[in-house]
């Protein structure tokens, strides 16, 4: 599944002597062993062997955001739940929901929740601190597939009509080290 949804990644140079600190940091960044490879010139079995663990890494960050607890104005939930009890209303087949990951060159990840529509596929991500397990939607349809999307577009409406500032929203849960869920 994570090869399914990989990241562009910048390409690499023509060359097949990645090495292998360079293919874990390239695969880390979201780009999916086939098109490192093809990037890269180098052979998609040098990349496999350097691979697994970092995919497996992805795989693990996804799980640990979607089982995220996070607040929103009508209470809290894990993430994972609120986006099935979003989507399936609507003839979304939750179990074919992705997710997936990938770390910024500032140490957070990204978190992609990818899932098939009438419409065609969709896309939502948010940015995730692991340290914290604070979850910060990334675009509108983050906000949309948390039900946060009206409420921001209503308190933007509000704020506009004012002429105030309106406040940010906070998201995500109380992390071990006791972070407040915001960046």
């Amino acid at each position: 599944a994570a090869a399914a949804h990989a990241r562009e990644v910048e390409p690499a140079p023509l060359t097949s002597d990645l090495t292998p600190r360079e293919i874990q940091a390239r695969i880390r960044a979201g780009a999916a062993p086939e098109q490192l490879a093809a990037q890269s010139g180098c052979a998609l079995e040098r990349i496999m062997m350097f691979a697994p663990p970092i995919l497996l890494e992805r795989k693990h960050v996804a799980e640990r955001a979607s089982q995220s607890v996070v607040r929103r104005a009508t209470g809290s939930g894990v993430l994972q739940d609120i986006v099935k009890a979003r989507l399936e209303p609507l003839g979304v087949d939750v179990l074919s929901l992705t997710w997936d990951s990938f770390r910024r060159d500032d140490g957070r990840w990204t978190v992609v929740l990818a899932y098939p529509t009438a419409e065609g596929p969709r896309v939502a991500t948010w940015l995730f601190d692991v340290r914290n397990t604070a979850l910060v939607p990334a675009d509108d349809e983050a906000r949309w597939v948390r039900r946060e999307q009206e409420l921001h577009d209503a308190q933007s409406r509000l704020g506009a009509h004012r002429g105030e500032h309106v406040g940010v929203l906070r998201y995500g849960g109380r992390g071990r080290h006791g972070g407040s869920g915001v960046f």
